[in-house]
């Protein structure tokens, strides 16, 4: 583990003051770490004996999916080292692997109870309502693209409904390179909501994400540019948000002068529990707002028609929306194979006020990856991955583990 100070309060204060310019915050509130658990370990708490990494957590705060090279997680061992699911129930204390028909399967989201998983298998996309166990397929319906690849399926927050992206199949002559459609999962219908390709040029769509009923949906849509010598052009498109009720959709990247310059996106969308407030992350130098801070981060109010930056003097990613909108979730930086992984840090949007939150159990600023989605309702607990040996007491296993921190009240 890197120590970065052994002055963590000066030293988190400072980092503070750096990133985090809008309104006074402290590194720690609350005390160290504590409040901080590790979930990749068995139900007995024995730690795990390979990685553990990518993260979920159900708004409620109950469930936590994660991956891992593990082979001791659970009493029936992975004989060989093998990449597996696994799903922890912090009241229950109880962990599981995750399988369909016996073959292992990667969990995808889980709806805003924890009631309901979303998992993807080698012959496509299902629902598993946990309580019952009954697991039905959502990848149905899809018509000209019916066999095209799935991915990035994400469930709305009152679990019935899950949208996805489909990749073109072979001997398609559809426009799109890919689609966004979403299965409702009480009238067993599939429907097409992403925008047909009428421009030249090949467009693929990706990062959908939803609101708690459905009716709205985020996504983005990305002009292909062809592999040539380089330098090869940056791709570049914009964000949409679509009303299933209206029919509207709208581009939510605007400017604030209100053009539309196509731009160079990164990382996933967050929407807020009510689907008006988007975050989206832009690479380039585009300018979004009149003053973008040097922010790549953004959040569009969609009622208002206003965008503000991340307070942040630099470059964000990975940004999580609470579900009510209040807190953004931060890594900052772009992590590479030369830049170290930075702690993470939450945004009171309302106060303006920022915050540390991946600590030592001894206050010291800890790295960490924050998972997708991070944060549970009330933006008070959530999910990171980190190598930090200490985080909490014991941690032996010399790699990378998954923790949730509950922050403590009035911090």
């Amino acid at each position: 583990m890197r120590r970065i100070s052994p002055a963590a309060g000066v030293l988190g204060a400072a980092l503070l003051a750096v990133l985090v310019p809008a309104g006074p915050a402290g590194a720690d509130p609350g005390g160290g770490g504590t409040g901080t658990v590790r979930v990749s370990v068995t139900a007995a708490g024995t730690q795990a004996n390979d990685r553990s990494f990518s993260p979920l957590i159900s708004r409620n705060g109950r469930y936590v999916a994660f991956t891992s090279w593990a082979t001791n997680l659970v009493p029936d061992p992975v004989p060989t080292r093998q990449l597996r699911s696994y799903l922890r129930d912090l009241w229950n204390g109880t962990v599981e692997r995750v399988t369909l028909d016996g073959v292992p399967v990667d969990v995808r989201d889980i709806s805003a109870s924890g009631d309901r998983i979303v998992i993807a298998a080698s012959t496509g996309l299902y629902v598993r309502d946990l309580p019952t166990g009954l697991t039905r397929r959502v990848d149905l319906d899809l018509g000209e693209f019916t066999g095209g690849g799935t991915g990035s399926p994400k469930i709305s927050g009152s679990g019935r409904y899950v949208v996805f992206t489909v990749g073109r199949p072979t001997g398609s002559t559809a426009a799109e390179a890919s689609r966004v459609y979403v299965r409702d999962l009480v009238d067993g219908t599939t429907q097409w909501v992403s925008h047909p390709s009428t421009t030249p040029g090949t467009y693929y769509v990706g990062s959908p994400v939803i609101s708690d009923d459905g009716q709205r949906i985020a996504y983005t849509s990305v002009k292909s540019v062809p592999w040539g010598p380089p330098p090869v052009p940056p791709e570049k498109g914009h964000v949409f948000l679509v009303d299933r009720t209206t029919g509207g959709r709208q581009i939510v990247d605007v400017a604030q002068d209100g053009s539309t310059p196509e731009r160079v996106l990164s990382g996933p969308l967050s929407l807020s529990a009510d689907g008006n407030l988007v975050l989206f992350n832009r690479t380039d130098t585009s300018p979004v707002t009149a003053n973008d801070q040097n922010s790549t981060t953004f959040v569009r109010d969609m009622a208002t028609g206003t965008t503000r930056p991340t307070p942040f003097n630099g470059p964000t990613s990975f940004g999580s929306l609470s579900a009510d909108g209040r807190y953004v979730l931060l890594m900052p930086g772009t992590p590479g194979p030369n830049t170290p992984i930075a702690p993470l840090f939450l945004w009171d949007r309302e106060t303006g006020q920022g915050q540390m939150v991946t600590l030592t159990k001894d206050g010291y600023p800890a790295a960490g990856y924050p998972g997708e989605p991070a944060l549970t309702g009330d933006g008070r607990t959530f999910a990171f991955e980190s190598r930090d040996s200490d985080i909490v007491p014991g941690d032996t296993n010399g790699t990378w583990d998954v923790f949730v921190r509950t922050l403590p009240p009035g911090s």
